[in-house]
């Protein structure tokens, strides 16, 4: 399986937000962190895959363009997280898993019933089944709004700050469960994420989009450097190795542009 971005251009009413994106296609198996600085479109790209944001151009999964599926069909394969936390209501969590589940095309209550538990189990937040969303922490609810998507079985991931609320030891289940999701299940994670830290110590490809129009794809090591970081951030920083090897984000001050 793969996916495969070609021409895409979406933006809002008169203002173009994305112009003739055109990415190399990408491998199932596939964590990929799309990073760039504030209004450059990320979440605009992330919408216009899941059909939720109008636009041109063609994107396949699997060499089916998703353009063309109905919408039940659609929402089987593509998984999409919004930035907003997921509304405080008086259902229990386990309701709303339950109804994300649906989703997904599984018919057994027992399959269904199991693959809550996983995620939950997966996620930390096997004690919150029965507690409602009204309840809830902002984080907490963001975690529920993860566990929606992944009991969906979808093998296209698409999320949209998923780590924004979260703590630190959070932010690291969060992605390390994404992770492990798309390499057992051989499923396509695009994460849209503003820490780039996250982005290079998890991701296999990095997208950054920049001002101007500019994308670029590659290994993270590859596409964020000091060079990049000046022209789509406007920073003076660099990319170092901390004790346990994992590369980290430095930032010296702001960049004379």
């Amino acid at each position: 399986m793969t996916l495969s971005i070609s021409n895409l251009s979406s933006g809002y009413r008169a203002r173009s937000v994305l112009q003739q994106i055109m990415l190399p296609s990408i491998p199932a198996g596939s964590l990929v962190a799309l990073i760039g600085p504030n209004g450059v479109g990320k979440s605009t790209l992330v919408r216009a895959l899941a059909g939720l944001q109008p636009a041109s151009g063609q994107v396949t999964l699997q060499d089916e363009p998703l353009a063309t599926l109905s919408p039940r069909e659609r929402q089987r394969r593509v998984a999409y997280l919004p930035q907003t936390l997921p509304q405080a209501t008086s259902l229990v969590v386990y309701e709303m898993l339950l109804g994300a589940a649906y989703l997904s095309g599984e018919t057994v209550q027992a399959q269904i019933t199991a693959a809550i538990a996983r995620v939950a189990d997966s996620l930390g937040i096997t004690e919150l089944m029965l507690r409602r969303l009204s309840e809830l922490s902002g984080g907490q609810r963001q975690m529920v709004g993860l566990a929606q998507v992944l009991v969906r079985q979808a093998p296209l991931l698409l999320l949209d700050e998923p780590t924004s609320a979260l703590d630190l030891r959070w932010q690291l289940n969060v992605l390390e469960v994404v992770r492990r999701y798309v390499r057992e299940r051989q499923a396509i994670a695009l994460v849209a994420s503003h820490d780039l830290n996250l982005a290079l110590r998890f991701a296999d490809q990095v997208i950054m989009l920049a001002p101007g129009g500019d994308c670029r794809m590659g290994e993270p090591l590859q596409v964020v450097t000091s060079d990049s970081l000046q022209t789509c951030y406007g920073v003076q920083g660099r990319v170092e190795t901390c004790s346990l090897g994992y590369p980290v984000v430095l930032v010296d001050g702001v960049a004379d542009l």
